[in-house]
């Protein structure tokens, strides 16, 4: 039913549209020379799909909705379907119903989606303004800047949960309301804002060389300027998809600008093609994709890394995991001698049984625990030596206090599902080590934003071992935990891991000598070290 809706709306619309331009007096297919422009538009639409994908999460983060990157993605885009019914309502409730949400997380999601739209609106408006000179921009930007203001943004949350909580309390199927005024902050709404603008900017660009190809010597910020109010437009009308305004709009801005009134249309086909209409294609495929996955009963409430176990061992090349293997067991393996002979140690999140195979090799009696019960048997078969295997989770070990001399958690911690469950999951960590032991702390370091933009908004999606709901631990505020004094802090590895293997021997002396300057707190991974101290 709803596809079927989606079709006729959809087909009113572009009913709608064929006929505006056939009645301006042109042909919907444009010329061969404004059809070799339309690959641009069309990577200038892919690329504001992906940006405000990545602004839609970072909302959503910012927010207090963590929701996993896959499936958010799928909803994100699915919602462009929706895109032909007027004023984004269609996309509001597809964000909502395409993506599993706890009743806690609707508000937020619904606020995420207000701002979302009015930063869009806001940075069109910006470039609907280009060509109207540099001191109209200078106000509007200075405009903006009442954004900064904690009393105005709390305004603006309280308007936009106002108009939108309505829509979603009627159409959204269980409890649902519309929640509160939740403040994102100055720095979120300015990083967000920017991403507005990076977004929109290219796909406005875009009807330049368009125009320029069709014979039409438009300039530059004009042609901006016209692409940007026949947008605003298009999204302010109660037509669906603004077919008959956007594109009447962005007609007549090209013919004041000099072009005929066939070229005009003709190009402002080829770019309502390639930048609206292809949204909705991408949404229609995104909506097809979701539909046979719930078909085939690929659920997400069972355990990740049970889901990933069959594509498990090629998330790392071996050479590159070996290399990786090798930099966080040599600082254990450095501090064994000091816990006694044959320390007792305790694998959190063993996963495989790479760490502990080489803790095992190195004299130590292991044992692993982890959640997933195919990375326990995967670890079995791994293993070179009988080692216990226990499946279980780091907030509520399974072994008495004081029972090994050392424990160790790689890239466990930013799993657990709250800063506070975090620290808690560290003392209960804590418990299980005698007096005088260690605890390993190995995580991934946001320290630097780069990598931190890739690891949270572009890794879960290319990679799939994190679903994006994580919450990263900073070198910088490892602090001391119950029952846990920390000791060392140290941050390591800046190659990449799609180094081919003969690079990698000539890159590893290079980074030592990064690790062993200023430019280590740049690193991708860290190390905190932990010494039990007595009750």
């Amino acid at each position: 039913m709803t596809l079927a809706c989606l079709a006729a709306v959809a087909g009113v619309g572009l009913v709608a549209t064929i006929h505006a331009f056939v009645s301006a007096g042109a042909a919907p297919m444009p010329p061969p020379t404004v059809m070799a422009a339309t690959p641009i538009v069309i990577a200038a639409t892919i690329w504001n799909l992906a940006i405000r994908f990545v602004r839609w999460q970072f909302l959503l983060r910012r927010l207090g909705a963590r929701l996993p990157t896959i499936p958010s993605l799928g909803a994100f885009v699915g919602s462009f379907a929706f895109l032909p019914v007027p004023l984004c309502v269609g996309q509001l409730i597809a964000r909502v119903r395409l993506v599993p949400l706890e009743s806690a997380q609707v508000p937020r999601v619904v606020l995420a989606f207000g701002w979302e739209q009015a930063l869009s609106v806001w940075a069109l408006s910006l470039y609907a303004t280009a060509a109207l000179g540099p001191t109209v921009c200078a106000v509007s930007v200075a405009a903006s800047s009442l954004l900064l203001i904690g009393p105005v943004r709390r305004g603006i949350a309280r308007l936009i949960t106002w108009v939108t909580g309505p829509a979603v309390n009627l159409l959204v199927t269980g409890p649902a309301r519309t929640g509160t005024a939740d403040d994102p902050g100055a720095v979120t709404l300015a990083m967000a804002a920017a991403l507005s603008l990076l977004a929109w900017g290219p796909v406005v660009v875009t009807i330049l060389p368009l125009v320029w190809l069709a014979g039409t010597p438009v300039g530059a910020l004009d042609g901006i300027t016209a692409a940007a109010r026949s947008i605003l437009a298009g999204a302010a009308s109660l037509v669906p998809l603004g077919a008959s305004v956007a594109g009447r709009e962005l007609i007549a801005s090209l013919e004041r600008l000099g072009a005929e009134p066939v070229v005009a249309a003709q190009v402002v086909f080829a770019y309502r093609a390639a930048t609206a209409w292809l949204s909705v294609a991408l949404g229609g495929i995104a909506l097809l994709a979701l539909g046979r996955e719930r078909r085939h009963g690929h659920a997400h409430d069972h355990d990740h890394f049970d889901a990933i176990d069959a594509c498990y061992d090629a998330w790392l090349p071996p050479h590159y995991r070996d290399h990786l293997v090798d930099r966080k067991t040599t600082p254990v393996i450095a501090r064994l001698p000091a816990l006694g002979v044959a320390p007792r140690g305790l694998d959190i999140g063993c996963g495989r049984g790479w760490y502990a195979d080489r803790l095992v090799a190195a004299g130590a009696r292991m044992t692993g625990l982890d959640m997933s019960a195919r990375q326990l048997a995967a670890a079995r078969e791994y293993v070179r030596a009988p080692m216990p295997l226990v499946q279980g989770t780091a907030l509520a070990l399974p072994f008495r206090s004081n029972a090994f001399e050392f424990a160790y958690v790689i890239n466990v911690l930013h799993h657990v599902a709250s800063p506070p469950a975090q620290r808690d999951a560290l003392a209960e960590i804590g418990r299980v080590v005698r007096p005088g032991g260690l605890v390993f702390v190995h995580e991934m370091s946001v320290r630097n934003p780069l990598f931190r933009l890739y690891l949270e908004y572009v890794y879960p999606v290319v990679k799939g071992i994190e679903e994006g709901t994580e919450y990263y631990l900073d070198p910088r505020h490892m602090t001391d935990a119950p029952g846990l004094r920390l000791i060392d802090v140290r941050c390591f590895t800046f190659i990449p891991d799609f180094v081919p293997r003969p690079m990698l021997p000539w890159l590893a002396p290079l980074e030592r000598r990064l690790e062993a300057g200023p430019a280590a707190a740049w690193a991708a991974h860290f190390l905190a070290v932990y010494e039990r101290v007595a009750p």
